[in-house]
């Protein structure tokens, strides 16, 4: 991206009842190319600027134009550091829940295994018994 100072074509109103200290409006601006080619587009600006004023926009190398300024290296820094805390909690909580999965189903098998030989022990201690 690059910072180019644009200048706004007309003033920024907005309906006096909308206006408030931190109101934005969208109104065109025009600035010039380094190759001298005159550009304009529509951006926001605060409500109530008045026509000239200088307005910085900053240009992708797309030619996409943004009031927005492209994000600080501090600020690129701690977005990543948040998304890759972000990341481990995700992929740590998963993890343990699919251990605990599979640690319930384990169980789960072992109990079953021994309700079936239990079955088999009571089974041949009835007959045991039914022939004394």
């Amino acid at each position: 991206m690059r910072k180019v100072e644009a200048r706004l074509i007309s003033d920024a109103g907005a309906p006096a009842a909308a206006v408030t200290a931190q109101t934005t409006v969208r109104a065109p601006v025009r600035w010039t190319q380094p190759d001298g080619t005159e550009r304009t587009a529509v951006v926001s600006v605060w409500a109530g600027s008045p026509a000239g004023m200088a307005v910085p926009i900053w240009i992708t190398a797309q030619g996409v134009v943004t009031s927005r300024a492209p994000a600080t290296p501090g600020a690129a820094d701690a977005s990543a550091w948040m998304t890759a805390t972000g990341t481990f909690v995700v992929a740590t909580g998963l993890f343990i829940a699919a251990w605990k999965s599979f640690t319930k189903l384990v169980e789960a098998l072992r109990y079953r295994g021994w309700e079936k030989e239990w079955d088999e022990v009571e089974a041949g201690l009835s007959e045991q018994f039914r022939n004394r």
